[in-house]
């Protein structure tokens, strides 16, 4: 016979009996309603009553706060306006910077240039570089740049004369402490309103140049583009100047430049020339039916300041080309 377990419900703390279970329903119940009742007599006893008495307390409390730090906020601001115009009018410092910026006088100059170059013909696209692009520009327009060179210059030299003079004046700033002592005025504040207003009335230049050179090559169907670029300053735009200016160029400065001027004869050049000279050779005559490849030649040569313009530009054979070089004919 198998053992008999009773349940000892003095030690059975897990489970409420129903009567339990409605005591305590019925205590939270109460609580609850006590805890509502209490809130509704709050706002309905205390806080509707006085509900205007305490917007308005609040509201005036606030608004006078504002008024206060407003106030204060406009005395100090008058204050410190009050204090930079002293400081304006008295600082001798200030007053021989002004005089000194009016008799600074700098030429205009064009001192962000862009040079833009785009080719429908690949070959011309990499026969092209940035240099010898710019080097082009500036043979061809050799007085322009030759002036814009003099004014940078002298906007250096004068500029330079300017900071000096500038430098001077800032070591020898109006408001000392024996100064400020005399005035009765504040030594710190004094001192940081004359520099910065010293500071801001200070003319800034740069003579710096900066040339930036793009090539772009687009085909004709506008599928395919390229671009290459680059950026020249001061020294690069001086030393290109410099090899321009020579009776001679270099070798290596015409060869770009060269590039630069036959890469204008463009496929419809090409053949509006051979066109004219029907299709010929303008020296022998041979034409390609003679098994001869024709060329299109410049008559005054790169070499000697020829243009790529129609009326300097000829058909030739291969042979008789290579003959005339870059002889005049």
């Amino acid at each position: 016979m198998g053992k008999r377990y009773y349940r000892n419900k003095r030690y059975d703390n897990d489970y409420l009996d129903d009567d339990q279970k409605l005591f305590i329903g019925i205590a939270i119940l109460v609580v609850g309603a006590l805890i509502i009742g209490g809130i509704a007599w709050f706002i309905n006893n205390i806080i509707l009553p006085y509900i205007s008495w305490i917007v308005g307390v609040s509201g005036t409390i606030l608004l006078i706060t504002i008024g206060f730090l407003v106030y204060f906020k406009v005395i100090k601001k008058n204050n410190i306006k009050k204090l930079e115009n002293f400081v304006a009018t008295n600082s001798e410092a200030i007053k021989k910077l002004e005089e000194l910026n009016s008799r600074l006088s700098l030429k205009y100059v064009n001192n962000q240039i862009y040079l833009n170059k785009t080719y429908d013909i690949k070959r011309d696209y990499e026969n092209v570089s940035p240099q010898g692009y710019l080097e082009y520009c500036l043979r061809e327009n050799l007085v322009k740049y030759q002036q814009i060179y003099d004014d940078l210059v002298f906007n250096k030299e004068e500029y330079s004369k300017y900071k000096e003079e500038v430098s001077k004046l800032k070591n020898n700033l109006y408001f000392t402490k024996e100064k400020c002592e005399e005035l009765k005025k504040n030594l710190d504040k004094c001192r940081k309103y004359e520099i910065d207003l010293f500071e801001s009335k200070i003319i800034k230049y740069t003579s710096d140049i900066s040339i930036t050179v793009t090539i772009r090559y687009r085909s004709k169907g506008g599928r395919v583009s390229l671009s290459k670029k680059d950026e020249f300053y001061w020294n690069e735009f001086c030393q290109t100047l410099d090899l321009l200016k020579k009776f001679r160029l270099d070798y290596e400065v015409y060869k770009r430049i060269e590039a630069v001027e036959r890469a204008f004869v463009t496929d419809e050049l090409r053949f509006e020339i051979m066109k004219r000279d029907n299709y010929r050779c303008k020296i022998c005559g041979a034409s390609s039916e003679d098994g001869v490849q024709l060329h299109v030649d410049h008559i005054i040569p790169i070499a000697k300041g020829g243009k790529t313009e129609m009326s300097n530009l000829q058909t030739l054979c291969e042979r008789c080309n290579r003959g005339k070089s870059d002889k005049l004919m």
